[in-house]
């Protein structure tokens, strides 16, 4: 009871209600000896502290319970299960070659006993492999996957919003709108903001590449403000990092503005522009603290590199050289080739 109560909770994006219930249910797995209940609710302690961020607490979880889940014969789900919540939290650590290990166990294993729900798992650590990579056209293609083959609804649109996320990265912004309305009405009828807040603040972001930047940005950064209050730090460091994107781009004058966008924007234009690189400069850090707390390191290389863009475009070298040899050593870590290359590039520009 207490762990599925908690599974309720994690839908509802209420990650520290579940993690205490979680462990009550744990508790009680423990003393009555159930191995059933052990390995499910540390499935899903693993998820939760993906969540939380407390990534070497959930991979302790997540292997017991995967243990677990090997000696009990045909529990399809729970080895499935376990198996994909390692790979979420490996995935927001930034360890490409673990997920992409995942990915193809739980499509080996999945097509082995016709388990569909694992196949759609298998596509989306897949996914993720190459999100961690750089490579937002694998990805589509990977998620893509996913969605195609998936008959649970719940599991359609989780793979659904990693596509959206996907397009999104890619600069498809039209086929992210169209994915991120979808995912949020499924949220908003049965109640699934884990995911459905995750699309809402990239379509806060989207709107405001199509216009809307001072209704589009308070949105944004309220998004933000509720991941660090429920406690969702991955996420927050991700749009801490998006933001400052956004302001890199509005100082750089690299996002070309139509008369009409500029006249419905004057107000905004006026009280950030200047204020602009600074604006970027800290939300970048911030991104960096969160990231380099949690052990994000696939976050933490994106941060510092575009902080590195920003120090370079600033005519401070010796900074930006500081920050993308941080990078550098990050994306080595995950084993992200696509950044990694970017980044080297950048820092060979500063020679």
């Amino acid at each position: 009871y207490y762990g599925w109560l908690a599974v309720a909770l994690w839908f509802r994006e209420r990650f520290k209600k579940a993690y205490q219930y979680l462990l009550k249910g744990l508790k009680l797995g423990e003393a009555s000896e159930s191995q059933q209940v052990i390995g499910e609710v540390c499935t899903w302690l693993c998820y939760v502290g993906g969540e939380l961020g407390i990534f070497e607490e959930a991979i302790k979880y997540g292997e017991r319970a995967h243990t677990i889940a090997k000696t009990i014969e045909l529990d399809h789900w729970l080895y499935i299960k376990s198996l994909d919540a390692l790979g979420y939290v490996y995935s927001a650590m930034g360890d490409k070659s673990k997920v992409i290990e995942i990915g193809k166990g739980l499509l080996d294993y999945s097509h082995k006993h016709s388990y569909i729900r694992g196949i759609v798992l298998g596509h989306c650590e897949i996914g993720r492999s190459h999100l961690i990579e750089g490579d937002t056209k694998s990805a589509i293609e990977s998620f893509a996957k996913g969605t195609q083959v998936a008959g649970d609804p719940m599991y359609y649109q989780v793979s659904n919003v990693y596509l959206g996320v996907s397009y999104f990265l890619d600069g498809r912004t039209d086929e992210a709108h169209e994915i991120f309305e979808e995912v949020i009405d499924f949220s908003r009828k049965f109640g699934v903001e884990a995911i459905g807040s995750v699309a809402q603040g990239c379509l806060n972001v989207i709107s405001i590449s199509k216009g809307e930047m001072s209704q589009g940005l308070k949105m944004v950064e309220g998004s933000v403000g509720t991941y660090f209050e429920i406690g969702r730090k991955y996420w927050a460091a991700s749009f801490e990092h998006i933001i400052g994107k956004i302001f890199l781009q509005i100082a750089e004058r690299s996002r070309p503005m139509n008369l009409t966008m500029i006249f419905n924007n004057v107000s905004f234009l006026l009280k950030n522009v200047p204020f602009a690189s600074k604006k970027a400069e800290n939300h970048f850090n911030r991104s960096i603290e969160v990231a380099k707390e949690i052990g994000a390191k696939g976050v933490l290389g994106q941060a510092y590199l575009d902080l590195g863009l920003l120090q370079k475009a600033k005519k401070r070298p010796k900074q930006a050289k500081e920050c993308i040899s941080e990078a550098i050593n990050s994306f080595k870590h995950c084993g992200a080739e696509t950044y990694l290359k970017q980044a080297k590039e950048v820092l060979a520009s500063l020679k």
